[in-house]
């Protein structure tokens, strides 16, 4: 990743250069700070290869590359396009010097991609129209028509109660927009053209268009456009075609192509997300690791009603830890399945079982045995990207809280069906002693079900045209605590309430895509108002509190099936792979420039002003973080880094106990930060 090392080292104050406030999206929106990050990495990479020029840039990444070859070998489509569009290409190799014009941004899924890649549209904006870049129109391609809906929506808002609006127009339509008339810089806004990244190609049909009738400039804004095509390398060589004199931005959570790698300017791919505290921890339970990988066949009929068990005793005792921390989101939990309308599917199976346990036809030796092994998973549980063992405080629960937290039910019985008028895709489900539905059952079509999965149940029909899936974070919709489904909510859904996943055969086709997908979509926070881990936000009161906040700050995975298991593992084992290589990166850095820490600092400087109860928060929260992410997260020099290590053991040389409490540790930080950033420019 020379890229974002290039950007670290770059002195260039954004919020002074920009006019743009790069914090506000919409009304009721704000980006946090990791995404105003990603912006900024942007507004930098134009800089240098704008400001400084394409050259001082290729050299620049020489100067790091270290020696190692920055050329990359093509496949022969992707020869064919670039060479027919004048790059020079060698024994299929292309060299960095002539596709440098570039950058990926590694954000995992759920972190908010498309707000970024829109505030990135109004930076653009402003710096054309101060020319500090080129005029060129700017394209956003990805990959399927609902992350094309969600992006026009996401526009939407964010054009609302603003003169100056992003127009966004269908590259179909581009001949006509430019003929009418050039509105791309007019006094209300800015053009922007869309379209699915897989129906560019080198022929025109009836909805695929060829890409050579369009200009060779764009500012083009790619999300997740890699996917969804398997002639994937025809489709970057196109890519590239199009952005030759202009720039691209490549946005993705799964990056693979080693030019990706070496062009990101910001990651924060799932194991720095949740490094940094913005999502929850994730837990993989079910016989150990050694045991998924090692187990054979499928698990026996008793072994998947027991993990199912499992399931509701744990999603009882998240309900529980949320009652007794109430600043938290709701507690979702989520069962995913890859077969939904065939003979005895993944879901309809599932909805057999939880049947039996809605009217307590469980045994209470099953039972036992399932609390049993659940105590000891949780015992010696391993965090994913986290190296030490961890044990949750487990307490007892009874059938009674299992009936009642899960089905909303003060005793056992049936389970009722709601239809809603007008609402094709979705079905409530209420246990009968009951008022209030427990589960929503979410799919592309739910005739088959009421046709053929659902017989022998009382189904009542509603004059109710809602749609409950949209209200799931709303008040009004906290009463589901299971949602059913494929992959009808794998993207395009923001949420903190989930904090289990059950797999049910997520089968073998794309099946490491979708898992991504799913974790990304389960481990968004958020807590007094801020989107982070409480640990990150108010350590005293997650160390208060931690014995509850554990349960809710987790993701927990579980499957039916031996398979399903070690897919997720893998999963997580290459996101961990990725995050050891960052870290042994940090390493090195700080490693090669290790002797500035021996240099003796003069012993007088100015002490930082702060309260004891602030100096206590601001101790625990550095202990927590631990040097290298208080390294990487507030962006400091090592020998500012030095100095608040140093402080933290020795207040009394370092603080003056005076003035008032602050009491947020994002304040307090910064006013530390700030003040040891100059002392350690002064005392080197």
């Amino acid at each position: 990743m020379i890229l974002s090392g290039i950007i670290k080292s770059l002195n260039l104050d954004c919020d002074n250069l920009l006019k743009t406030d790069l914090f506000t999206f919409s009304l009721s929106k704000t980006l946090f700070e990791y995404q105003v990050e990603a912006v900024k990495s942007a507004v930098k990479v134009l800089y240098l290869y704008y400001g400084e020029g394409r050259e001082k840039l290729y050299h620049r990444y020489k100067r790091y590359s270290e020696g190692k070859s920055l050329c990359f070998r093509l496949k022969k489509q992707a020869v064919e396009i670039l060479s027919s569009e004048g790059f020079h290409i060698e024994e299929d190799r292309i060299c960095l010097q002539q596709i440098i014009n570039r950058a990926s941004f590694w954000m995992a899924t759920g972190s908010g991609k498309t707000l970024v890649i829109i505030k990135v549209m109004e930076v653009l904006k402003e710096l054309i129209g101060r020319k500090l870049i080129p005029k060129s129109d700017i394209l956003f391609l990805t990959y399927r028509e609902d992350l094309i809906e969600q992006f026009t929506r996401h526009l939407d808002e964010f054009n609302q109660h603003r003169d100056d609006k992003i127009h966004a127009f269908s590259l179909k339509d581009y001949a006509k927009v430019k003929a009418r008339v050039d509105l791309h810089l007019n006094r209300d806004g800015v053009d922007v053209f869309y379209y699915r990244s897989d129906l560019l190609s080198e022929e025109e049909k009836e909805k695929i268009l060829n890409y050579r009738r369009f200009p060779r400039n764009w500012y083009l804004l790619l999300d997740e456009a890699h996917k969804g095509d398997k002639r994937d390398s025809k489709r970057q060589a196109i890519f590239t075609a199009l952005s030759k004199e202009g720039f691209m931005f490549n946005f993705s959570a799964t990056f693979t192509e080693e030019i990706d790698h070496l062009t990101c300017a910001y990651n924060l791919n799932l194991a720095e997300f949740l490094s940094h505290g913005y999502g929850k921890r994730i837990a993989l339970l079910g016989y150990g690791t050694e045991a998924i990988v090692d187990r054979r066949g499928k698990f026996s009929k008793e072994e998947k009603e027991k993990t199912l068990l499992k399931t509701l005793i744990l999603f009882t005792l998240i309900k529980k830890a949320r009652k007794r921390t109430p600043f938290y989101h709701e507690p979702l939990m989520l069962v995913l399945g890859n077969s939904v309308n065939t003979e005895e599917s993944d879901l309809e199976l599932f909805f057999k079982e939880l049947s039996k346990i809605a009217g307590k036809r469980v045994s209470d030796k099953m039972f036992s045995s399932a609390q049993e092994e659940l105590k000891e998973e949780l015992s010696s549980m391993r965090y994913a990207f986290e190296r030490e063992a961890y044990s949750l405080s487990v307490e007892d629960v009874s059938m009674e809280e299992v009936l009642y937290r899960v089905f909303n039910a003060e005793g056992p019985g049936g389970i009722e069906v709601i239809k809603m008028e007008e609402n094709a895709q979705e079905l409530i489900f209420k246990h009968k002693v009951s008022d209030r539905p427990f589960m929503l059952l979410k799919i592309g079509d739910i005739s088959n079900w009421l046709k053929h999965k659902l017989e022998g149940y009382e189904i009542v029909e509603k004059f109710d045209t809602r749609k409950v899936f949209s209200e799931l974070n709303s008040p009004e919709g906290s009463s589901i605590n299971l949602l059913l489904g494929s992959r009808a909510f794998y993207e395009g859904w923001d949420s903190s309430r989930p904090n289990l996943i059950l797999y049910l055969n997520i089968g073998k086709q794309e099946a490491k895509k979708f898992l991504l997908q799913s974790i990304g979509r389960g481990v968004r926070i958020e807590v007094l108002s801020k989107r982070k881990r409480l640990a990150f936000v108010d350590p005293q009161e997650y160390e208060k509190n931690r014995k509850y906040v554990d349960y809710l700050e987790t993701l927990f995975i579980l499957g039916t099936k031996p398979e399903d298991l070690k897919k997720v593992l893998e999963v997580l084992k290459e996101e961990d792979k990725r995050a050891k290589e960052q870290s042994y990166e940090v390493g090195l850095s700080v490693r090669d420039k290790t002797h500035a820490l021996q240099r003796e600092e003069p012993s007088s400087f100015q002490k930082v002003r702060i309260s004891e109860e602030d100096f206590e928060l601001l101790k625990a929260y550095c202990q927590y973080l631990g040097p290298k992410i208080l390294l990487l997260k507030h962006n400091l020099s090592l020998g500012a880094l030095r100095f608040i290590l140093e402080s933290i053991e020795e207040p009394e040389r370092f603080y003056d106990f005076e003035g008032q409490s602050l009491r947020d540790i994002e304040l307090i930080m910064k006013r530390v930060v700030e003040h040891f950033k100059v002392t350690s420019s002064l005392h080197p």
